[in-house]
């Protein structure tokens, strides 16, 4: 789709204003620093390819947030496939010989697949929470943004920002306490002896 040479101007302002930010959340996704600026391209050159999406006058901050979001999460899905744990034996009791012979940097492929199956369920159900809710939860979550800063960042009152991250949490935990019930706080019985 076209776009005016003065939306692109603005576009442009937008994003670049942006970038302080973005490169500090590309920093929360990624460990390594040339990681974060790889996925600090990445949404930046998605969002201008996308720019005829972006309506003028809404956030700039929340839109980029969203698609920076999204290929961290795509890039994390896609890099758990072929990721390489590296072992430490130097601390590994040395006394049975032969056990550690065969062990190799991978991780072991039963671990690998449970620890995608977990964080595949995870992102999934964080995607199943309705968009209202789940944009709030994330920018609390993932970037630590105060109530009064998603507010602000979503012209949202303060109150509404609590509520949805509230019931973001409530639907996410509703969907994970099934499959990990470890997310469950022990119950703490008390004993209560009636007054005379």
């Amino acid at each position: 789709m076209k776009t005016t040479k003065e939306f692109d101007d603005q576009f442009a302002a937008l994003l670049l204003g942006d970038s302080p930010r973005l490169r500090q959340l590309a920093k929360n996704f990624q460990q390594r620093e040339a990681d974060a600026d790889d996925l600090l391209q990445k949404t930046r050159l998605r969002a201008w390819q996308s720019r005829w999406q972006f309506d003028l006058g809404t956030s700039i901050a929340a839109w980029t947030t969203t698609i920076m979001r999204n290929l961290a999460i795509n890039e994390s899905m896609a890099n758990q496939r072929h990721h390489m744990v590296p072992v430490d034996t130097s601390e590994m009791d040395k006394s049975y010989p032969g056990v550690l012979e065969d062990v190799s940097c991978e991780r072991s492929p039963v671990r690998a697949n449970v620890l995608d199956l977990v964080n595949e369920r995870i992102v999934m159900e964080v995607q199943a929470i309705p968009d209202p809710y789940r944009e709030a939860f994330l920018l609390f979550a993932l970037e630590g943004l105060t109530y009064e800063e998603i507010g602000y960042q979503l012209r949202v009152p303060v109150g509404t920002i609590m509520s949805r991250i509230h019931r973001a949490r409530v639907q996410l935990k509703r969907a994970l306490v099934p499959h990990y019930p470890q997310l469950v706080p022990p119950v703490r019985v008390v004993s209560v002896r009636a007054s005379p």
